[in-house]
């Protein structure tokens, strides 16, 4: 069943996109976080690569994470100028298909395009996984969008989600299952109570006490989630590092959707260490887990806001 879709908020950071100008730009950095640095794609490289079913044009094949497991794609139909989109050079449908190495190099990679992104001229940037038939993936080839954002991109903020779910690649026509999100306007999104709110952590939080694979650790008292300090019964999950904490979301999007977020405050993707962004990421992909088996769900979208032009 499709029943739910998890938009993943990952709060307080975000992706971006990878401007196609040199390696030196990529590796350029303002900010002390985590590093990786790309390295142009050659020719044989590109040529060897298909996305899905499709031989790209050598063009868009532009880098390669150092461990050569992840691909930065470009000009494929961009939504903005920069948009890139992050591919896992073995092919696979599903995030879960991944390798736990895979699944590290990927978002890191991510990470540093999107940091690219921000030293370029975006002042923001949206980061998209349609995970899923159901969730809008156009192609069976697991992708990852970066999108820059500038002020005033677009005449409503949110029809980014929009044009990312309404996104294919030149080369092929979108799954017919596809079903993009539907994302209510603010004004159609209801607070819920409290109790409400405790309700629901505290089922997420006897579905993980059940999974003896897991580590257990206490939940903190609170968590201030940029100023705002929520309260501790809206959590329901700790990394065993304590990098990381999930919650439970004041006006979801649909049924499961929750916020995962680092357990420091950081304003920006490009503010975590190493360690947080491998921690936050291993945390998505359990919270993921947890989500679609307890709602039956084939499919997640996840999603991060950059900066105040990213929403």
């Amino acid at each position: 069943r499709r029943a739910a879709r998890l938009a993943a908020s990952v709060a307080s950071m975000a992706g971006s996109s990878c401007p196609p100008h040199t390696r030196a730009k990529l590796s350029a950095s303002r900010n002390v976080g985590m590093r990786i640095f790309l390295l142009p794609c050659d020719s044989e490289e590109a040529i060897d690569f298909h996305f899905a079913d499709a031989r790209l044009e050598t063009s868009c094949v532009r880098f390669r994470s150092p461990s050569g497991l992840s691909l930065v794609l470009s000009e494929m139909n961009p939504i903005t100028s920069g948009h890139s989109v992050v591919v896992p050079r073995r092919r696979v449908a599903r995030s879960d298909e991944l390798t736990n190495e895979e699944f590290q190099d990927l978002w890191r990679t991510v990470c540093e395009v999107s940091r690219a992104a921000r030293n370029d001229d975006a002042t923001g940037v949206n980061v998209a996984l349609l995970d899923g038939v159901a969730a809008g993936q156009p192609v069976p080839h697991l992708h990852v969008h970066v999108v820059p954002r500038r002020l005033q991109d677009f005449a409503v903020n949110d029809d980014v989600y929009s044009a990312i779910d309404s996104w294919s690649p030149p080369f092929h026509q979108a799954q017919s299952e596809a079903i993009p999100l539907q994302i209510p306007s603010d004004d159609q999104r209801q607070s819920r109570t409290k109790e409400c709110m405790e309700h629901e952590a505290r089922l997420y939080r006897d579905v993980l006490a059940s999974w003896a694979d897991i580590e257990h650790r206490p939940l903190p008292e609170d968590q201030v989630f940029a100023k705002i300090k929520l309260d501790g019964a809206q959590l329901f999950y700790v990394s065993p590092r304590g990098l990381t904490v999930a919650f439970v979301n004041l006006k979801p999007l649909t049924l499961g959707h929750i916020l995962v977020t680092p357990r420091r405050a950081a304003p920006l993707l490009q503010d975590l260490t190493e360690e947080e962004v491998d921690d936050l990421f291993q945390s998505v992909r359990l919270m993921q887990q947890l989500i679609e088996q307890h709602y039956g769900a084939t499919a997640s979208n996840l999603g991060i806001q950059d900066g105040r032009s990213a929403g």
